[in-house]
């Protein structure tokens, strides 16, 4: 069973405007875990319901709340972030929409700085921080340097999108565009051929060929 978590009352009083998010993450799989802070809860519902991370196709947005640190900020939202050495407010975690990869850093009022960009350490082992565009979910290490590793997927719990994420919905936004569609490429392996992708396999038959491309096709929006 997952934990629940209090967040004081005068919190959200104190930073509830800054602080929400509408959040795409879902309800049901929203914990990751920190080796030194524990628990880190990505859709809170505070100050607002709904509130937590928000995914799009380049960057991250919105707070991870951890009962034993407090807030971590992914981003304001403006994203994709500079992330500028010599200009603190262009912080935030941003997306690799080609390989799924995540980089920039995140910001703890309580721990300071969170690196997810771990490719130099965590590569060799496929364990980098990363978006896993195929089953809309997070993967590998995150690393603060205050609190040490953060864990997005351990063998109980991960963070995952909305389950009402459409077909072919990669960032869970509600539009299907050229982003999805260069994703879409990559995943098409042709009939019978188990690709392994959900998201862009419609008919649930593992692979992605012309049938997928089909209903790609049809659910399309642009731009």
């Amino acid at each position: 069973m997952k934990p629940t978590f209090f967040i004081p009352i005068a919190l959200i009083a104190i930073g509830g405007a800054g602080l929400a998010s509408l959040s795409n993450i879902d309800s049901a799989d929203r914990f990751g875990w920190g080796e030194n802070i524990g628990w880190t809860n990505w859709q809170h519902d505070a100050p607002m319901a709904g509130d937590g991370v928000a995914v799009t196709a380049t960057h991250l947005a919105g707070f991870v709340w951890a009962e034993n640190v407090g807030w971590m900020n992914l981003g304001n939202g403006g994203g994709p972030y500079a992330n500028d050495p010599a200009d603190s407010a262009t912080f935030g975690v941003n997306i690799d929409f080609g390989t799924g990869d995540m980089f920039g850093k995140a910001w703890g009022e309580n721990v300071g700085w969170i690196n997810f960009d771990t490719r130099a350490t965590q590569g060799p082992h496929g364990q980098q921080a990363r978006f896993d565009i195929c089953e809309n979910r997070f993967r590998g290490y995150a690393w603060g340097e205050n609190i040490g590793w953060l864990n997005l997927d351990d063998a109980l719990h991960a963070i995952f999108l909305s389950p009402d994420c459409s077909f072919g919905d990669v960032a869970c936004d509600g539009v299907i565009s050229l982003l999805d569609y260069t994703r879409f490429q990559s995943a098409v392996t042709g009939p019978k051929v188990i690709a392994d992708c959900p998201i862009f396999d419609s008919d649930g038959d593992s692979d992605v060929d012309m049938i997928d491309f089909g209903a790609f096709q049809a659910a399309f929006t642009g731009p």
